[in-house]
């Protein structure tokens, strides 16, 4: 039997159990609080020891690497590993990774790892070191970075953006006190629009770009809404570095912070300078048609008038014996009608409606034939160039209307030149495309010819370029001019499908330039037209209709004088009711106004037709062929007699229309 300890030895040894059983509730306690922390933490904690065995792992880590509840408990810590390697993103370099570190043990690490379902988690590693130097483990975080990650990618694709955007982005503070809010941040398109560099603006207010045009009222509404903390946006004019001014579209809103707070305005910036020259060359554009439809319709019913006046005239002047003072009267009669007409030609061809007798032209040709013209008008003190472009494309318009644009546009350099100066006329090959249309927007893309004109004259301000092409605008003296020359070039070549523009400033002489589409066909060959001996007559019987009744009256005794049997209506009701009475093969040839209330001539002449399908047809009108051809496809083709026209020249008409080669036609009856 061993004899018992010592009083001593026990007491000793009570004192070491206590502080055995001490230091255990003291670890027991420094765990639990560790386990607590680490699962407090909103991040993934995970412990190893020095073989990589699992020692402590948060419920974070789960959550994060999606690791379910059977394979987080299982004492196999190598399962976890590959339910982890196969949801990452790149599984050889995670196992690279753990690999690495687990031969490198004093590395810290820190990188991203991916995860398929696109969670972007940030890893860090590093080593448990006693401070005798011994290996003990290592301690791994993750932390989930997915939204920052998302956010620093949209700030660097909204940096991009802006830096990247042709609209000039400028952002200030939200100081709206005096001086007011100072720019803190400007885009490449803000220098670019402006000339200031980031350099130059910063700190100052926006007031930089004001000048003496901007409107200061629109600034006080932009103050007013900002002060409300509303969006904004308006119009103004703005002024570069270099002094320019330039038209500014904008619109401004408020920044808040988190809280609802203003801390910023942002403004995004557009320069419409060239929008508001094309809206400005588009409503003079739309002025002018106005205008025109408007100078075209007035031309048209004066027109009617001044044919019975010049047809009664002519009419009363072969009545009258030769050398009769009347005979004097009734011929300033017709040179006043005359000199009427002319001016009505000028408003039918600025409203684009008049007649046109289109054919294949070669200015080169035209200019040439005008050299001796041009020499005359011009006089010893004006030179005049040409110069043409070989192998120029032939163009589709009226031989008269081209040279009489050309002759407007010469007289005018002239007088642009009280001293003398020189005159250049140039054509050329040109090709728009829809990139390149430039200032002529108007212009169908395609190909075209040009014809310029250049003179070293007194040039044009501003104001009066921009009106050039005004009707009854000139910068002559009351009296010297019906400010109807440019127009009519206007009407003339827009009527062709062309477009014509002018560059100039004062002292620097004047260029227009014409646009006239390319034609496929080679230019004609002018026909020579010789002197007509006396009116032509006839035996036919015409049906005419006109609802004018001065005209129709004039119409009518002139038919009747040289020869036809005349059957006048004022319509094309009161038409078809003498042709019925005259039965079927009745009458030779229709002569009707093609514009007519109630019924049209092209109904009229289809009408006609059914009851008298031998009869030719004639129709007359102050309008263009845009009217004519709005009456339908048959009467592109039909014989026209344009508004205002002479007796002779309805004779002359009347006999090519009825002598032309057709069908044979039944022969009126005995007595008719």
């Amino acid at each position: 039997m061993k004899s018992p300890l010592p009083v001593d030895g026990v007491n000793e040894l009570r004192q070491t159990v206590a502080e055995l059983k001490s230091a255990h509730q003291d670890l027991n306690w420094k765990t639990a609080f560790l386990e607590a922390q680490a699962n407090s933490s909103i991040d993934g904690i995970l412990v190893v020891d020095e073989h990589g065995k699992k020692i402590l792992q948060n419920q974070r880590v789960a959550a994060l690497l999606k690791i379910p509840r059977h394979i987080e408990e299982d004492p196999d810590d190598e399962k976890q590993l590959r339910w982890v390697t196969e949801r990452t993103k790149n599984p050889g370099e995670f196992i690279d990774k753990v690999l690495y570190l687990n031969s490198h043990r004093n590395e810290i690490s820190r990188d991203e790892m991916e995860l398929k379902d696109g969670t972007v988690l940030d890893r860090y590693s590093s080593p448990v070191i006693s401070k005798e130097g011994e290996y003990y483990g290592r301690i791994w975080t993750f932390r989930d970075i997915t939204e920052r990650k998302r956010a620093e990618e949209a700030l660097r694709l909204l940096g991009s953006a802006v830096e990247q955007s042709k609209e000039s982005i400028l952002i200030t503070d939200a100081q709206l006190n005096l001086p007011g809010p100072s720019i803190v941040f400007v885009n490449p398109a803000f220098t670019r629009m402006t000339g200031y560099s980031a350099e130059e603006v910063i700190g100052k207010t926006p007031r930089i770009l004001q000048g003496p045009l901007t409107d200061k009222t629109v600034l006080k509404r932009l103050r007013q809404n900002l002060e409300s903390g509303e969006t904004f946006a308006g119009e103004s004019i703005n002024y570069r570095r270099d002094g320019e001014a330039f038209h500014l579209e904008w619109q401004i809103a408020p920044i808040r912070n988190a809280s609802g707070t203003i801390t910023h305005f942002v403004a995004i910036q557009r320069d419409i300078t060239e929008r508001k020259r094309l809206e400005a060359e588009l409503f003079q554009s739309q002025k002018l048609e106005t205008v025109g439809k408007l100078a075209g319709g007035i031309a048209h019913e004066f027109n009617t008038i001044l044919t019975a006046i010049i047809g009664h005239g002519e009419l009363l002047l072969n009545e009258l014996p030769a050398g009769s003072p009347l005979a004097r009267n009734a011929t300033e009669i017709g040179n006043a009608a005359s000199r009427a007409a002319a001016l009505t030609r000028q408003l039918l061809a600025y409203g684009r409606k008049q007649f046109l007798q289109p054919e294949a032209l070669d200015l080169n040709k035209v200019l040439a034939g005008m050299q001796g013209m041009f020499q005359l008008l011009m006089g010893s003190e004006v030179r005049t160039f040409f110069v043409p472009t070989p192998g120029l494309q032939a163009v589709i318009a009226d031989a008269g209307q081209i040279e009489q644009v050309i002759m407007n546009l010469a007289i005018n350099a002239r007088e642009a030149m009280p001293r003398g100066g020189t005159i250049t006329w140039e054509t050329a090959n040109v090709s728009f495309k829809p990139e390149n249309r430039g200032r002529h927007p108007e212009l169908e893309p395609g190909d075209y010819v040009m014809l310029a004109i250049s003179d070293t004259g007194k040039g044009m301000s501003a104001e009066v370029k921009s009106r050039a092409f005004d009707p009854f605008f000139s910068t002559k003296k009351a009296g010297e001019g019906t400010g109807l020359g440019l127009s009519t070039c206007y009407g003339i070549v827009k009527q062709s499908g062309g477009h014509i523009g002018v560059d100039s400033e004062p002292g620097r002489g004047a260029t227009f330039k014409i646009y006239l589409p390319q034609a496929e066909s080679p230019p004609n060959t002018a026909l020579q037209r010789p002197d007509l001996p006396d009116l032509p007559r006839g035996t036919e019987t015409i049906l005419l209709v006109e609802d004018d009744s001065a005209l129709r009256e004039m119409a009518a005794i002139l038919l009747k004088r040289l020869g036809y049997t005349v059957l006048a209506a004022a319509g094309g009701v009161e038409a078809l009711s003498l042709a019925q009475e005259r039965g079927p093969g009745h009458i030779d040839l229709l002569f009707t106004d093609l514009v007519m209330p109630r019924m049209s001539g092209k109904e009229l002449a289809d009408r006609l037709r059914a009851l008298h399908p031998h009869a030719r047809m004639l129709f007359a009108s102050a309008y263009a062929g845009n009217a004519i051809a709005d009456q339908g496809e048959w009467n592109k083709s039909a014989a026209r007699l344009q508004k205002p026209f002479t007796p002779s020249a309805l004779a002359f008409k009347l006999r090519e229309v009825l002598d032309e080669p057709g069908p044979a036609k039944p022969k009126s009856p005995p007595g008719v």
